[in-house]
């Protein structure tokens, strides 16, 4: 008794959410097939939409008082960050070590609101600060194979308390984010390839909590995938 009954509904007054986006970007190409990059970005966020829950009443249901959820555009954003990464095939190694090769890129990004999301002024829902992605691949005539490790750190999940949303009022996050990915690949003749795909090696799981990591919320497991296909060229 006492609990307040919800409802949802749709927003006709909404605005498109419309962003500016500006980067750029430097490349160095050296003499054994090796790029280097390093990109700067901005990306200016307006009318971002974000699921709001007030307490209204309903047509047609009297004075009672529900928390209705529904789309609004909250506020304005931005976010700012840059990338550095390279591509280097090792053909300097004698045979057939030359067909290994690393590549990496690392990036950083930082995003925020004009107007703080409930009580706390967190970034974008999903987005790392700190992101890193590494592959080490061999590949050789027609066969190939690549080790890939991704890595994020932890990221604001759901949106802390929006107008009466006070159940929601601790923020909830993800904790640090990491994968170990397998591919190879054969071409058995110019028509056709075998592959095979492994991801999340080791069953990293996931881990979120509330605000601080000593806050537990849960935890998910997620299991190691293995795919076998055939795929044919005309």
């Amino acid at each position: 008794m006492g609990d307040i009954p919800t409802g949802q509904r749709g927003n006709a007054d909404l605005k498109p959410t419309i962003s500016y986006i500006f980067d750029t970007t430097l490349s160095y190409y050296n003499d054994i097939e090796g790029a280097y990059v390093a990109a700067f970005f901005y990306k200016d966020v307006n009318d971002f939409i974000f699921p709001v829950t007030t307490q209204e009443t309903l047509p047609g249901y009297g004075d009672q008082i529900y928390d209705v959820r529904k789309p609004e555009n909250y506020s304005d954003g931005d976010v700012l960050g840059f990338e550095l990464g390279f591509n280097q095939p090792f053909l300097f190694l004698p045979a057939p070590f030359d067909g290994l090769g690393l590549q990496a890129n690392y990036t950083y990004s930082d995003s925020s609101f004009d107007e703080d999301v409930g009580d706390s002024g967190y970034g974008f829902p999903g987005s790392s600060k700190n992101n890193f992605n590494s592959i080490l691949y061999f590949e050789k005539g027609d066969f190939g194979v690549r080790l890939s490790y991704i890595y994020r750190d932890a990221y604001f999940r759901n949106l802390p308390g929006q107008g009466a949303q006070a159940k929601n009022a601790t923020p909830l996050w993800s904790g640090d984010d990491e994968r170990i990915n397998i591919n190879a690949s054969y071409n058995i003749n110019e028509h056709f390839s075998v592959f095979v795909d492994i991801n999340n090696l080791t069953e990293e799981g996931r881990r979120d909590f509330y605000l601080e990591e000593s806050i537990f919320n849960g935890s998910f497991n997620r299991e190691r995938t293995v795919t076998v296909g055939i795929t044919t060229r005309l």
